[in-house]
């Protein structure tokens, strides 16, 4: 047979009910044009790094790392923070944040959480105070961080 172009049709037996399933089909639009949608580019790269450019990247890196890197998609949406994805020495996630006009790590992790070599901890430090150190940032009102 064929497919019913109004699939709500016995859910709808009111007013209230008429605004719900409107609100679900908003919502549904809204996070499929949010899955795609481009972060804005990083302030500079980050070596071997690669920049996380949408939520789709986001939310699967966060799923095959299992970890919870998802949690930074606002923020990451809105350039506070950006996401990398490490490729070596060892496979790792990569958060940095916008502090005044510097960025700082805001956490380096493993699969699972599990902490890196301390080593890439201080390549990854070294390498944002020569490159990530005074980036053209605009000296924002620091009240509209989200942290």
């Amino acid at each position: 047979g064929e497919r019913d172009p109004w699939p709500y049709r016995n859910e709808v037996s009111s007013l209230n009910r008429l605004i719900a399933v409107r609100a679900r089909l908003e919502l549904a639009v809204m996070e499929e044009d949010l899955a795609t949608t481009a972060y804005p580019e990083p302030p500079f790269s980050v070596g071997d790094g690669v920049h996380i450019t949408n939520r789709d990247e986001l939310e699967g890196l966060g799923r095959r790392y299992a970890n919870c890197l998802q949690l930074y998609e606002r923020c990451v949406r809105t350039g506070t923070y950006y996401a990398y994805r490490v490729l070596r020495p060892v496979r790792a996630t990569l958060v940095i944040a916008r502090h005044g006009t510097t960025w700082l790590i805001d956490q380096v992790r493993a699969r699972s959480n599990r902490d890196v070599p301390p080593a890439l901890v201080n390549d990854l430090e070294h390498w944002l105070e020569i490159d990530g150190a005074a980036p053209a940032v605009p000296d924002d009102d620091p009240a509209d961080y989200p942290f």
